[in-house]
């Protein structure tokens, strides 16, 4: 009888853990899709003001911001896998008004040139950058 106790209670804590878990990153999806944006009028202060620092910034061209919200599905024992992602991908002029943005969902940011050379970039070194900031978002938010 007692067995029978100890493989029930194993038995639930295997189906418990194999519930899929939800992680979002970034700003939330509701705040992200009202990101109104106009060329020549907003500023990246009214950006921060409204939804906080950019998720990072562009580590290889000047004045490059990006804001992101990532929804992940982690599942036991597979990989985590992009339920919905967006991410803004914001120029600034010298006066720190937008000049020009670009919005990307997770099937077109393999299209987006992080780096400024295209000489010196295949496609598995931007999805490696690309996952790596992504992976640094979630490592901030973890700690937050």
């Amino acid at each position: 009888m007692n067995f029978m106790k100890y493989f029930l209670i194993l038995i639930m804590f295997f189906l418990v853990s194999c519930v899929e878990t939800k992680q979002i990153n970034g700003i939330s999806f509701d705040k992200i899709n009202d990101l109104n944006i106009e060329i020549g009028k907003t500023s990246k202060v009214s950006l921060i003001s409204k939804f906080g620092p950019p998720s990072f910034e562009s580590p290889f061209k000047k004045n490059i911001i990006y804001y992101t919200s990532q929804n992940t599905v982690y599942k036991n024992l597979s990989a985590p896998q992009v339920e919905k992602m967006i991410l803004y991908e914001i120029y600034l002029g010298e006066n720190g008004l937008v000049t020009k943005f670009n919005k990307y969902n997770e099937k077109e940011i393999v299209n987006l040139e992080i780096m400024g050379d295209k000489k010196q970039i295949d496609e598995n070194t931007l999805i490696k950058l690309f996952k790596q900031m992504i992976n640094n978002i979630q490592r901030q938010n973890l700690e937050n």
